[in-house]
């Protein structure tokens, strides 16, 4: 969600293989999330470098998420 990224076992499992540190990577996202509603599920394209460093982009959410939200209709998957 938008500027409220924290470290999380699955992004640890996401991350941690290309070793880029999650604090940074979560401080970085949470500062150019900063002006959008928290409640936002932003989408990232993550480039990782050799030498650990990394650049990503921020892209919307699917046009789906903003007509629920519109409609009020919202539900929860949960993956196991």
């Amino acid at each position: 969600m938008a500027g409220v990224a924290k470290p999380s076992p699955k992004m640890g499992q996401s991350l941690g293989p290309l070793g880029i540190n999650m604090m940074q990577f979560c401080k970085e996202f949470n500062e150019k999330t900063l002006n959008i509603r928290p409640d936002v599920p932003m989408k990232v394209v993550l480039l990782a470098f050799a030498d650990r460093s990394f650049k990503f982009f921020l892209k919307p959410p699917e046009t789906s998420w903003f007509l629920r939200k519109a409609a009020g209709i919202f539900f929860t998957i949960n993956l196991i």
